[in-house]
This record gives structure tokens, C-alpha cells and sequence, in this order.
């Protein structure tokens, strides 16, 4: 029996600290928001054992949360066809690169195809070369997100600012206190933090 402690989005249609089974990740997209650090860690849990017994308990960001940017600034003109390829934890974006496209056609580009990956844990913005991750959760947990790129296109290069300044991620104590005694063999938890994980150590014990 696994549970899983689930940051939410406030699309989610489960009530905050209750717990729900969960047999698929689209379940847990709609229970928690389609692409909250919930639904991803739902869909890991059940890529990596699909017979899993997953339970999920839901906690809302931090009213006092920061969220977490980063950015990704191209530059061009291209002097040869290619892509541009952006890979965002685990999900790669890619963008075709025509010869003597400039660098904010390509950060346009760019930003069309991530908004296009609603599973993603950013949302993305564009002014002119520089394109704009936010993540959708707030808390220090964003700064965890990875972003790392490849070009096979000559004359343009990417710079990437990695996710950053976010800041307070949810009190997990109320999750566990709500699954006391439930009997779970594993439970996991997406933050890292001292607190988090003393929280988790004083519920284990």
C-alpha cells in the first residue's frame, strides 16, 4: 500500500486532505489538477509499478508560497535548418528551426509548444528571445524542476536561467495526521526540505 503525499492545484475536483485511490494518472489529473506535481508523481508511481496499490492525499500550495521561474533565452538569426530541443524534467519539446529564423520567431515557437504540453509542471510566457517558465505550484519545490537543451540548428545557441527563488512549499503535517493508522507500507513525499522530512520521520516513528 503506497500513499502518496499530492500537492494540488486548485483545478483538482478532490477535497484538500482526503485520501482517494488512484488507478491511473489521468485519475489523478483530474482529482489534483492535470500537470500539479500530483499527477506526475502519480504517473511515475504507476510507470514504474503498474500493479501499485496508490493511494493520494492532496495538499493546496502555501497561501504565503513564492513561485519558482526560469528562463530560456535564444539567440539567432539560424544560419541552417535544425531544432530546437528543451527538455523539462522528463518531457523533451521540440521545434523546427528553418533557415534565417530569428531568435524571437524561435522563442515564439518555443513557448507555442510548451503551452501545448499541458502535462508540464511550468507554464510558459515569451517576450521577445527570452521565454519565460513559471511553475505552477508555488514553493521551493519549483527550484527542483530541471530544464536542459539541445541544437542541432547552427548560429543559434540557448541560455538557460535554472528554476529559481521559489520559496515555502505546504505544511504536510495535516496530510498525515488525516492518514494516521491507515496502515500504508510506503509513503512518499516531493519535498526536501529539513521540516518536510522531520514531518515524515515523526509520523514513521
Amino acid at each position: 500500500k503506497v500513499l502518496l503525499i499530492a500537492p494540488m492545484l486548485a483545478t483538482g475536483l478532490q477535497a484538500p486532505l482526503t485520501t482517494v485511490d488512484v488507478f491511473s494518472d489521468e485519475d489523478a489529473a483530474v482529482y489534483f489538477g492535470r500537470g500539479s506535481i500530483a499527477h506526475l508523481m502519480a504517473r511515475s508511481a504507476i510507470k514504474s509499478y503498474s500493479y501499485v496499490r496508490l493511494s493520494m492525499i492532496g495538499v493546496l500550495d502555501s497561501g504565503a508560497g513564492v513561485v519558482a521561474t526560469g528562463t530560456i533565452t535564444l539567440s539567432g538569426p539560424s544560419t541552417s535548418s535544425g531544432q530546437v530541443s528543451v527538455l523539462i524534467n522528463n518531457t523533451q519539446i521540440d521545434i523546427a528551426v528553418a533557415n534565417g529564423d530569428t531568435a524571437a520567431a524561435l522563442a515564439t515557437k518555443l513557448q507555442a509548444a510548451i503551452a501545448a504540453e499541458d502535462d508540464l509542471p511550468v507554464t510558459a510566457s515569451v517576450a521577445g528571445p527570452v521565454v519565460t517558465l513559471t511553475c505552477r505550484h508555488k514553493g521551493a519545490v519549483g527550484n527542483e524542476i530541471a530544464v536542459t537543451s539541445t541544437i542541432t540548428a547552427t548560429g543559434v545557441t540557448a541560455t538557460i536561467v535554472a528554476m529559481n527563488a521559489g520559496a515555502g512549499d505546504p505544511d504536510i503535517t495535516p496530510a498525515l495526521a488525516a492518514v494516521y493508522g491507515a496502515g500504508h507500507n510506503i509513503i512518499a513525499c516531493p519535498f526536501s526540505t529539513s521540516t518536510a522530512l522531520t514531518a515524515m520521520r515523526n509520523h514513521a516513528e
